[in-house]
């Protein structure tokens, strides 16, 4: 159970860590991997991590990457600020053909579902765990999805907006498979990654 997100994990974990000193001088570092890691049986890769107590600035730093079939896709790096409550989150996330098709695992299936595709681009994350803050803009590449209540699967590629309510498309290129062009606007809202609403046209 993570950010409010009720779902199936699957993978093989292993790590080790040490720890010294923890009442006046402490000192830490940890490594953690996740083999295998599914999100309701969708695929998502191998995530591997590492963290290590910042004694000045009182603050957990965090690295890591995903591996899809072997290949590095994503990246992640920033800081957890243990002496706060909240806004505790500082990182950036890289995405390098990242891909998307994880995201069935969040979606109602009833409504939009085989995502497949790749994204590039950079995001930040603020806020803190329990109700983190995304925002940047990611580039879809060779994106596609079922809209199941039209039967109809439809290829995209285009920017994609992120900010703590939601996700948001501006125009982007569609083709639907009979190579009928048109565009996509519209807004995917949710409430701490819960109770999802979608806007599209």
């Amino acid at each position: 159970l993570m950010v409010g997100l009720n779902k199936t994990l699957a993978g093989k974990l292993n790590g080790w860590g040490y720890i010294s000193n923890p009442y006046k001088n402490l000192s830490y570092m940890g490594d953690v991997k996740v083999l295998g890691l599914q999100i309701n049986n969708e695929e998502v890769g191998d995530v591997y991590a590492l963290s290590q107590w910042d004694k000045e600035k009182n603050k957990v730093e965090l690295s890591g990457d995903l591996l899809y079939r072997g290949l590095p896709t994503f990246q992640f790096k920033g800081t957890y600020d243990v002496s706060k409550k909240s806004d505790n989150l500082d990182f950036k996330l890289v995405f390098d053909k990242t891909n998307i098709s994880f995201v069935n695992a969040f979606l109602e299936p009833l409504v939009i579902g085989n995502i497949k595709g790749f994204i590039n681009g950079n995001l930040d994350v603020k806020g803190s765990i329990s109700r983190p803050e995304i925002e940047g803009e990611v580039q879809l590449d060779n994106a596609s999805a079922k809209v199941v209540m039209l039967g109809t699967t439809y290829k995209f590629n285009g920017p994609i907006k992120a900010d703590k309510d939601g996700f948001y498309i501006d125009y982007i290129p569609v083709t639907d498979e009979e190579g009928n062009t048109g565009s996509m606007t519209g807004s995917i809202y949710h409430d701490d990654y819960k109770d999802w609403n979608f806007d599209l046209s």
